[in-house]
């Protein structure tokens, strides 16, 4: 039986409230894994965690503008 999980930070997580849901093989109609119900505070969770991890890599390596870019503007 397979178990997906959400992949979050680096992490294999539960969805926040425990839910789950079958995974179907729809040529068979048999049931042959479970997958995380994610909910919007779920995916907010997911998402604090995601910045909260970048923020901490930002702070340790520090990222220079790439070569040549210095002079370059974005269009809006």
């Amino acid at each position: 039986m397979t178990t997906v999980k959400n992949f979050i930070n680096g992490e294999l997580v539960e969805s926040a409230s425990g839910a789950t849901m079958p995974i179907i093989n729809p040529s068979t109609g048999e049931k042959y894994g479970t997958a995380p119900v994610s909910s919007e505070a779920g995916h907010r969770q997911g998402l604090r965690r995601g910045v909260g991890r970048v923020r901490r890599l930002e702070a340790h390596h520090p990222v220079a503008p790439a070569e040549g870019t210095a002079g370059v503007r974005r269009r809006r």
